[in-house]
């Protein structure tokens, strides 16, 4: 499943999971645990991605995706938390919202949405929309590895800073 596209062809799951594997890489050599739902192209179901965390009783579940909208218009990233989250959950969203701002992304802020992964989190969960592929200028930063970069250490300063 590549998820949504850019125009210029950029796929979502080739961007999440280039981030998502900076963020782990980052994290390990800071000597914070990390398991992944995925290292490959490979597709887990929504439910066995919950259940990887469930099942390690990770600290923190954070999933990474890149966002599309039928107005090419939206533009930034936003974190969600599930409708009625814990306070972990937002204490992680917002310790990652504002690592996130230092990216120059405009910020669409932390939002409720009962994303099944979310739901599903027996823990502290947060979703990370990287940007709009629907967006030229998100779509460009996306595709460019310096800025995946900064997405990164972004996430990665986020979530450090929520295990403090």
């Amino acid at each position: 499943d590549p998820g949504t596209s850019s125009a210029t062809g950029v796929n979502e799951k080739d961007v999440n999971l280039r981030v998502a594997a900076k963020v782990a890489r980052l994290l390990e050599q800071r000597g914070i645990a990390v398991v992944m739902t995925r290292w490959k192209d490979e597709y887990p179901e929504l439910e066995e991605r919950a259940a990887v965390g469930n099942k390690r009783n990770a600290a923190l579940f954070v999933s990474i995706h890149a966002d599309s909208a039928p107005s090419s218009s939206a533009q930034g990233f936003t974190i969600y938390v599930a409708e009625g989250a814990s306070t972990e959950s937002y204490r992680a969203a917002h310790a990652i919202n504002q690592a996130m701002e230092k990216t120059g992304q405009n910020n669409r802020g932390i939002r409720e949405e009962d994303y099944r992964v979310l739901m599903q989190s027996k823990g502290p969960a947060v979703l990370i929309e990287l940007g709009y592929l629907s967006n030229a200028q998100d779509a460009g930063r996306l595709s460019d590895d310096r800025f995946r970069d900064r997405l990164a250490q972004a996430i990665a300063d986020g979530i450090q800073t929520y295990m403090k």
